[in-house]
């Protein structure tokens, strides 16, 4: 007997639903779907990186907590329901919305904070959460076809028993092969997000053009000697070459062997002045040597200037290390030859996102911590170009007061540390047993001195700068409105002069610090030699009885010879109160010697370049053996920034005379004649 419908599903003689149809074979292959899914959202929380090596898990990261319950809802639901229309509704939601929640996580990605400052070349955000981002989008698509379906898995009901079975295996068969493609479709997943992952800020090093020495002439013109002694007799005064940079400029003397493997043989000195050249039409800037001797352009080292990659600072130091900082990389270059030791990106900030030390935005970038304070312009910029007196280590700081120390000798970066009370940083060295120094001043009360400790990875995994001692001093209170403004080392000890103690600055005091067997002693003294002529942070100098400072009527001696409390002015011809000295000491390479001839050229602020010999009977006498008649060129007619630098390669004397609005620098040489290396030889 024929049934009936009626209009409700149910049979008029029965009052039951029907039999539902057998599925369509469309239909069955959602059992795929069903399959994949729900092993695809399994792996979206628990991705296999156990197979990969400790670097590739750590770069492909791991996705955040709340995405990965909701994949793993999302698959629970999946398998419990078998796939029925509310079931797959459900684990939809809960896929869509760890996907949303993943990818959200992805975008807003910041690197977290470590101890250390160094990035990699291109810092990329961790693969993980974008890889439960591309899963889980596939199984909210997945779900959305299986809540689609309204047709039921077998077609149960009259079929016969082996239709039953064999669409019952059907669907098996397609739950397998759809669980091997979810977890295919996991891996496909994971590559891909790896591929495509964006970068949360491309660092690449700045396009160079090095232009070194050909090999050739290397040593052309370079003094063959173990110790460059060519101090000159008297001032020099034959002029010997002129030239105009675009910066200020600074003299680095080094040596370097032509046969390494000899070791009796001498090294070949060489005094290079560098400067930075900016080309005219705009397209970069290049950071130049020029012999001393000559005034010949050895080398130079040119950045294009892009937005980000201009020539921000240049460090000139001892060992040949010149150091250029451009934009967030430092560069490290041979000032003999101009090639490059050495390359390390800074930090993962441009300008305009850093921070200082109040947590204040600032455009100030990385700058070098140097042995005098710095001059800036009206922006707060330092310098284009500075001395730097550290002979192992380059150092550079950032507004929020991280400091890095790079090794000269390869251009590698070794050292960190954070100071968030300082307000000052200056750099000499170094000690005899502690090595290179770095002055902190706390802006409060206290200078503190530290040794600074190089960073072996394989017995410190947080790298840390300040190392032993830490000597400190109490700033006087009658100096409280003062600074550190310059530091000069010797091998046993580190003074630190404070200035601008008065509004008037006619009062200054200094702080030495001195190195004993056991214990460190620190002596502070009272300084009043102010002039108004003086130069503020006019680097002090460092002679075998002591330290050289400058003083309205001449130079002051800190610490005679066998006695550290002596100090004595050595008066200048006319009271000539100096502004700038030029030893005969090159760290690293010659040292005063306590038994011989020291020389000393020391600048007055009337322009004179007076010679001081300091004599080694009795107690180490400083005489005025020579002083210029008139001023020379350029620091004749100079109303800005007067400087002194001497080559120890050459009896050359380089006056120079620095703009302060615009930076730019006219230099003027002089060679003189050799002096006589007997040490009491009378002029």
């Amino acid at each position: 007997m024929a049934e009936h419908d009626d209009g409700q599903g149910r049979s008029e003689d029965t009052g039951q639903r029907p039999d539902p149809p057998p599925p369509r074979p469309a239909r069955l292959l959602l059992a795929l779907a069903l399959g994949c899914a729900a092993v695809l959202a399994w792996y979206a929380a628990f991705p296999l990186t156990g197979a990969l090596t400790a670097a590739q898990a750590a770069d492909f990261g791991e996705a955040p907590g709340f995405p990965r319950v909701l994949a793993v809802g999302a698959s629970v639901v999946l398998v419990l329901s078998m796939g029925r229309r509310e079931g797959a509704l459900a684990a939809g939601a809960l896929a869509a919305l760890a996907a949303l929640v993943s990818l959200v996580r992805y975008l807003t990605w910041k690197r977290p904070e470590t101890a250390w400052v160094l990035p990699p070349s291109v810092e990329l955000r961790p693969a993980a959460a974008l890889a439960l981002t591309l899963m889980c989008a596939t199984v909210a698509a997945l779900c959305v076809a299986l809540f689609l379906r309204r047709r039921p898995w077998f077609g149960l009901g009259t079929a016969p028993g082996p239709v039953v079975r064999r669409r019952i295996q059907q669907v098996m068969a397609l739950l397998m092969v759809g669980s091997l493609l979810g977890g295919v479709l996991a891996g496909v997943g994971a590559l891909g997000a790896v591929l495509v992952r964006g970068e949360r800020e491309q660092l690449t090093l700045p396009r160079q053009e090095v232009h070194s020495v050909a090999e050739e002439r290397l040593f052309e013109g370079a003094l063959q000697t173990r110790a460059p002694m060519e101090w000159p007799k008297g001032v020099p005064s034959k002029r010997a070459w002129e030239r105009e940079f675009d910066s200020p400029v600074a003299l680095s003397t080094c040596d370097r062997k032509r046969d390494q493997s000899d070791r009796d043989a001498s090294p070949y000195q060489r005094g290079t002045v560098v400067g930075v050249d900016d080309d005219l039409d705009g397209d970069g800037a290049s950071v130049v040597g020029v012999d001393a001797r000559t005034g010949e352009r050895r080398w130079h080292y040119t950045v294009p200037t892009t937005r980000h990659a201009t020539i921000d600072q240049v460090g000139v130091g001892e060992q040949c290390a010149v150091a250029v900082l451009v934009d967030n990389s430092l560069t490290t270059l041979d000032a003999f030859d101009g090639s490059v030791r050495g390359r390390v990106l800074l930090s993962t900030r441009h300008r305009g996102e850093q921070t200082d030390i109040d947590g204040l935005e600032t455009d100030a970038g990385w700058e070098f911590i140097t042995s005098a304070l710095v001059t800036r312009d009206d922006e707060g910029r330092p310098p284009r170009l500075v001395p730097l007196s550290a002979r192992d280590f380059t150092l550079v700081r950032d507004p929020a007061a991280t400091v890095l120390a790079v090794r000269n000798v390869d251009g590698r970066a070794v050292a960190r540390g954070v100071y968030d009370g300082a307000c000052n940083f200056l750099a000499h060295g170094a000690y005899r047993k502690w090595g290179q120094a770095l002055v902190v001043d706390d802006c409060v009360d206290w200078v503190r001195s530290f040794g600074i400790v190089e960073y072996d990875e394989s017995e410190n995994p947080a790298p840390l700068l300040y190392g032993h001692p830490q000597i400190s001093a109490r700033i006087p209170r009658q100096c409280e409105r003062g600074s550190p403004s310059a530091t000069v080392s010797s091998g046993s000890g580190l003074l630190v002069l404070l200035e601008q103690c008065t509004a008037d600055r006619r009062d200054a005091w200094w702080i030495r610090f001195d190195e004993d067997i056991t214990v460190p002693s620190v002596q502070v003294r009272r300084w009043t030699g102010y002039s108004p002529a003086i130069q503020v942070a006019t680097q002090p100098a460092s002679m075998a009885s002591g330290y050289v400072i400058p003083h309205r009527e001449g130079l002051l001696v800190v610490g005679g010879y066998g006695d550290r409390a002596d100090t004595r002015v050595v008066r200048l011809a006319d009271g000539d109160p100096a502004v700038a000295f030029a030893p005969d000491e090159v760290r690293g390479i010659n040292s005063s010697d306590h038994y011989g001839l020291n020389g000393l050229l020391v600048l007055g602020a009337s322009g004179r370049v007076h010679a001081v010999d300091e004599l080694p009977a009795g107690n180490h006498d400083f005489k005025i053996a020579a002083t210029q008649p008139a001023p020379l060129p350029p620091v004749s007619d100079c109303a800005d920034h007067k400087g002194l630098l001497m080559a120890h390669t050459s009896p050359t004397m380089l006056l120079t005379c620095t703009n302060e609005e615009t930076g730019s620098t006219r230099a003027v040489a002089y060679a003189g004649e050799v002096r006589s290396r007997e040490p009491y030889e009378p002029y």
